[in-house]
């Protein structure tokens, strides 16, 4: 797309969500949020940012029972809880997923909207066993039902910023600008125009992850533990007014108001065994399982003219959620790259545009197209034949 229709399109996107109804009250805060991505544009944000993450770590994500097994068994009841529904509250309807990163340098845990969450070992020291870190994933599983990464994004929009960024990030054409949208919804964060916003909904995520986590059985008196360790962790942290985050004490005060409501619902719930973390960085290889064969089908072929250039677009609908790092192409012109390095959904249309090598019309035949990447930090290739007529 040449950079003035890219730029019209992206007027046309702005215009469309404005025209939405752009508030909503969040059903557990009581807070009005805006919202102006649609479910199904942030799921899918989600699941393309989780392929592309996960795709990065894949020398570190660990598959050893001994690390593997205490996170699912967390993530596995607390998610249950979750769809089980919250009061009145209709469940999320998330697809959940779960990936450990042995990394003993990184002391984080995110959670993307659809429920895709990864846990970095280097947490596991602050949490130091498993009802502390039910209670930090209680945290970034709210972040997702909440809503806070659609929030973040459309806070962007109303600044003309998030707009480009979000076009951006679905078109796969500016690196930067998908990094930004990434830790919107949850990789990362920045400190900027959106961060009053972020703390609240930190607080929000501390108060209802707190909930949960006694909701499913796991002693939330240890959520003011682990933030007593990551403080002595974190000595020289910076400002709290500098941070995404509230401050270590600010956090530990919250949870001690909040901590008479959480532990009712301890109180009556299926209580869980505690068992320590193991220590970070001595997980064995073990093979993960190997990667869906069948993750891609052939849709389409036709020609385009793109500039005045004749291509051909193959057309391909995503069976489930990939990576794909290259494409590469034989068919019965000189063989062909075409670059891709993107997260995909699943249950998505796409399609690969080729143009002839020395210029001209693309010559008819069988083309064979060879995808290769992850899928879900696992090594992934697989190949596709179209007949171009």
């Amino acid at each position: 797309m040449r950079p003035t229709l890219r730029r019209y399109a992206f007027l046309l996107m702005f215009a469309a969500v404005l025209a939405m109804p752009s508030c909503q009250i969040n059903p557990y805060t009581g807070r009005s949020q805006l919202m102006l991505l649609d479910r199904q544009t942030e799921l899918a944000l989600g699941s393309q940012a989780y392929q592309e993450q996960l795709a990065q770590e894949e020398s570190k994500i660990t598959y050893d029972p001994v690390y593997l097994e205490p996170v699912q068994r967390i993530a596995q009841r607390l998610s249950r809880q979750m769809e089980s529904g919250w009061g009145e509250i209709p469940p999320p309807g998330f697809q959940w997923e779960v990936h450990v990163i042995d990394d003993p340098k990184t002391a984080n845990a995110w959670a993307l909207p659809g429920g895709k969450i990864a846990v970095y070992t280097g947490l596991f020291p602050v949490c130091k066993d498993e009802h502390g870190l039910a209670v930090v994933l209680g945290h970034e599983i709210m972040h997702a039902v909440l809503r806070h990464g659609n929030e973040r994004i459309s806070q962007g929009m109303l600044t003309g910023v998030g707009t480009e960024v979000l076009a951006a990030a679905l078109g796969r054409e500016n690196e930067e600008k998908k990094k930004m949208l990434q830790a919107a919804i949850g990789l990362g964060a920045s400190v900027g125009l959106l961060l009053p916003y972020s703390r609240k909904g930190e607080t929000e995520a501390d108060e209802f992850g707190l909930y949960l986590a006694a909701r499913a059985g796991y002693d939330p008196r240890e959520g003011i533990e682990v933030w007593r360790r990551m403080e002595q962790a974190g000595a020289a942290g910076v400002p709290e007014f500098l941070s995404t985050h509230p401050s270590h004490g600010t956090r530990i005060q919250n949870m001690q108001t909040w901590m008479p409501k959480a532990l009712q619902s301890f109180e009556q719930s299926e209580r869980q065994p505690n068992q320590p973390l193991p220590a970070p960085g001595h997980a064995r290889r073990v093979a993960p399982p190997p990667a869906p064969a069948n993750c891609l089908a052939p849709v389409a072929v036709n020609r385009q003219v793109v500039d005045g250039i004749e291509l051909a677009q193959f057309q391909l609908h995503t069976q489930c959620a990939v990576y794909v790092d290259r494409v590469d192409v034989q068919g019965p012109d000189a063989a062909t790259t075409v670059e891709a390095g993107s997260g995909i959904p699943g249950n998505e249309e796409r399609f690969v545009m080729i143009r002839r090598t020395n210029g001209g019309g693309v010559p008819r035949g069988r083309y064979t197209l060879r995808f290769k990447g992850a899928v879900d930090g696992r090594p992934w290739e697989e190949v596709l034949q179209f007949d171009l007529r």
